[in-house]
């Protein structure tokens, strides 16, 4: 039985067979199987004959690692949240800020923050005992309660 005749077995009653019904899907899924591999290949073709071919890449010599530290040194240093800990906390602790509402305020002031940035700053400010009180805090109750 091909693909094609599955959608004529019928149902019960009128010759359906559950065994043809399951020969029918299995079919099916190895007919789409092979087609999405088909697929898959060809873009895996064509991806290969448009990258380097492979005797080119050993022909690049590697940069000199004291010049790449020396390039490293150069770069500016990204701005990190927990340079700003203070203000954080401020607006954290005193104003009851969300994390989105201090990497709003931080943004409008031109510090490139978002919202986890800030959480990970305030987490790591607080120490490891206060961490354990908020988890216990926020912990669902037992539902044999």
């Amino acid at each position: 039985m091909d693909v094609k005749s599955c959608g004529n077995t019928g149902l019960v009653g009128l010759g359906f067979d559950s065994n043809d019904f399951f020969d029918c899907i299995e079919r099916i899924v190895c007919y789409a199987s092979s087609a999405m591999n088909a697929k898959r290949t060809k873009k895996t073709r064509q991806v290969r004959s448009s990258s380097v071919p492979q005797a080119d890449i050993g022909a690049t010599p590697l940069p000199d690692p004291k010049t790449l530290a020396g390039d490293a040194e150069k770069e500016q240093r990204i701005v990190a949240a927990r340079d700003y800990i203070e203000t954080i906390n401020i607006l954290r602790d005193k104003k009851s800020y969300s994390f989105r509402d201090i990497a709003a305020w931080f943004n409008a002031r031109g510090v490139p923050l978002d919202n986890n940035e800030v959480y990970r700053a305030y987490m790591s400010g607080i120490h490891p005992m206060e961490k354990e009180q908020m988890a216990q805090s926020v912990a669902l109750p037992d539902p044999e309660d």
